[in-house]
């Protein structure tokens, strides 16, 4: 699916994933408010996702004061995931945990939509040039990252890099490599 945001402001972040702790999510609403308390102008953040944090993220987000920049969600339907991914500006995933491999990430790219993420797991690898992936655990100093490529210019740059790092997860690549995979160890 073509990307249909302009990358204009008020930027429009979105999280999809469990809404659970190894994945960052219990840190959106922070970070949220970090990032709009620091910086103007404020984002808007979309959450998508079921899990034991929807209640902790719609509490926090009114204590936060960050309600009315927030859209909780909560499960979308797979077939409508798409077009959500293709109007934000930037996906974003704070993940804890070393994420063997975040089909979301490969969602996000296939819409044109850059990701912004922290380094765990195989993130760094398949999102390269497409997105920002930083080393960053708080989150006083992730939002600051964030302010980096906030940007109409460099998240349309990411954002045309997402076709080159989709190719190596095409179905042709992958299949060849279990092939391959499957017949040394036979």
């Amino acid at each position: 699916m073509d990307h249909r945001s302009d990358f204009t402001e008020p930027y429009k972040l979105l999280y999809v994933g469990a809404l659970r702790h190894r994945k960052g999510a219990d840190q959106l609403v922070e970070f949220l408010e970090q990032y709009n308390t620091q910086f103007d102008p404020p984002v808007e953040l979309t959450v998508v996702g079921a899990g034991v944090a929807k209640t902790h993220l719609k509490r926090a987000a009114a204590s936060h004061g960050v309600e009315n920049n927030i859209r909780i969600e909560g499960h979308v339907p797979y077939e409508k995931l798409p077009a959500l991914y293709a109007e934000h500006d930037l996906f974003v995933y704070l993940g804890r945990w070393d994420e063997p491999f975040g089909r979301v990430f490969l969602e996000a790219l296939c819409t044109g939509t850059p990701v912004f993420a922290t380094n765990v797991g195989a993130v760094a690898e398949i999102v390269g040039e497409a997105g920002y992936v930083t080393d960053k655990t708080d989150i006083r100093e992730l939002a600051e990252e964030l302010r980096l490529v906030l940007n109409s210019q460099t998240l349309g740059q990411m954002s045309d890099r997402t076709t080159e790092n989709l190719f190596p997860y095409e179905p042709n690549q992958v299949i060849d490599q279990f092939d391959c995979l499957y017949r040394t160890l036979v």
